[in-house]
């Protein structure tokens, strides 16, 4: 008798090239013999390429766009945008549950909407705009529904706001409903379970693949030490202020790559800032978004990697965002924010990099003077952060887990 293949549908309310967590489960899950379908949403316009050769490299995947594409589906965007204002002020007036989880983000409806015509045995979320189309599907089609914590999400918000509000309002409805549950960090895992203590958060790291461990790194041999930095968007209260504060007690033989979206207002306002800094020209290069797979060998051209989280929520506190295990993989040392989580990684692994006081500008000075000072130390932690990417901290270990976690729920 011929087995049945199960079907398992992931949700989000952003774009896969701009999430690279949902893509890696996504192609785990169709390679362990799956029948795989993703619901996104548009996001970005930068990730629109990409998105179209990583859907044409992972055809047998069923990707569905919802929520519709400013260019491509105008007339389904307009709607999902009006819908989202109307379901956001309605709230205020009319508190009802109805409006509230399809306020969440501007596909929260048109997830909604499509996951319920889509059939399968599990459903996860992937956002929390997401969860409670995830849940209502999972009923209907008498499934299991799911959570990845990527982050804590109502812990982006400062407490007591009207965002936080609707996002606790979320948590504490559809959360108590999910079989099962992950998370990004040891410590996104703790908050969920301290918040709700029935839960089980299993810890899925930010990792990657091992097909991008780089095999030559970038010797630093007391030349220009390279920094590097990433995000999706570029903008202020990064930390890009105040390493350009550090930069500016430093000799100008360092150079600093930042890489991601990036308007050109801002833009010039970084340059214009980095010039009143006295820093050199040309110390400062930007580099537009790329697709997710170049990252790594683009990094490697460097020498250290940039983690500054310095956003006060309980939310950066407390995650482990996909720079530290990109620069892992690159070959890069770390030097990051001692927030709780990248503290916590760093203790537990102290020979890949440092952290510093979130603000210290003399403080992170000193340690990129550590470095360019000490070219022995730079290459050891390099060569460690290499090691344990190769041997720990990558996808073909940690998606272990997830799919023996996967098999426990489906149905």
């Amino acid at each position: 008798m011929k087995k049945e293949i199960k079907s398992i549908v992931l949700l989000s309310s952003g774009q896969p090239s701009t999430n690279p967590r949902l893509v890696k489960e996504a192609i785990c899950l169709f390679k362990a013999g799956y029948n795989v379908t993703v619901l996104y949403s548009f996001w970005t316009s930068w990730a629109d390429q990409p998105d179209i050769e990583l859907k044409k490299e992972n055809a047998g995947i069923n990707w569905i766009r919802v929520g519709g594409h400013p260019k491509e589906e105008r007339s389904s965007y307009l709607l999902s945008r009006f819908l989202f204002k109307l379901f956001k002020s309605l709230i205020p007036v009319w508190s009802a549950g109805y409006f509230k989880k399809n306020a969440v983000n501007r596909t929260s409806y048109a997830l909604f909407k499509k996951a319920n015509s889509v059939k399968a045995d599990l459903y996860i979320a992937h956002s929390l705009g997401a969860l409670p189309a995830a849940i209502h599907a999972a009923k209907k089609n008498r499934a299991k529904a799911g959570i990845d914590f990527e982050d804590h999400y109502s812990g982006q918000w400062e407490l007591n706001t009207k965002d936080y509000n609707l996002y606790k309002w979320i948590e504490d409805k559809y959360i108590p409903d999910i079989s099962f549950c992950t998370a990004a960090s040891p410590l996104i895992a703790e908050k969920y379970k301290e918040d709700y203590p029935f839960l089980s958060p299993v810890i899925i790291h930010n990792v990657f693949s091992k097909v991008y461990l780089q095999p030559k790194i970038a010797a630093y041999k007391k030349d220009t030490l390279k920094l590097f930095w990433f995000s999706q968007t570029v903008g202020r209260g990064r930390g890009l202020e105040e390493l350009f504060m550090a930069l500016a007690k430093l000799d100008n033989n360092i150079s600093v790559t930042i890489l991601g979206y990036c308007d050109s207002r801002v833009k010039n306002e970084f340059l214009q800032y980095a010039k009143e800094c006295a820093i050199a020209e040309g110390q400062i290069l930007f580099i537009d978004p790329i697709s997710p797979d170049l990252i790594f060998s683009i990094a490697a051209q460097h020498h250290i990697g940039l983690a500054l989280e310095s956003e006060k929520t309980i939310n950066r506190e407390i995650c482990l965002t996909n720079k530290i295990f990109t620069y892992l993989l690159s070959g890069l040392a770390i030097i990051a924010t001692d927030t709780l989580a990248q503290k916590q990684f760093i203790d537990a692994y102290p020979e890949i990099g440092c952290y510093y006081s979130k603000g210290s500008v003399v403080d992170l000075a000193e340690l990129i003077l550590k470095y360019q000072n000490n070219p022995e130390l730079l290459q050891k932690h390099r060569l460690i952060t290499l090691k344990l990417a190769n041997e720990v901290m990558n996808w073909e270990e940690e998606q272990k887990k997830y799919l023996v976690l996967i098999g426990q729920n489906i149905i």
